[in-house]
């Protein structure tokens, strides 16, 4: 079990795999969306509307986390 939990502390804490952590996030955020898309779940929403949406998630997301909240406490 010790090794389950040293990947999962270098995936979420180690500057190396930042990105590893990220795409863990949207995966887990989006897999209603990506199931469906696969084909695995009934889809709700045609291919564009599903991919665009999960696109403008993530630059909303983003813009927040990067300009927003600093600009918030830089006050």
């Amino acid at each position: 079990m010790t090794n389950f939990q040293d990947i999962l502390s270098k995936i979420l804490f180690d500057e190396r795999y930042r990105w590893m952590g990220h795409l863990l996030f949207w995966l887990v955020m989006f897999a209603d969306k990506l199931f469906a898309l696969l084909g695995w779940t009934e889809r709700t929403v045609e291919f564009e509307v599903a991919v665009y949406g999960m696109l403008m998630d993530m630059v909303i997301v983003y813009f927040n986390l990067y300009f927003l909240i600093p600009q918030f406490f830089k006050k």
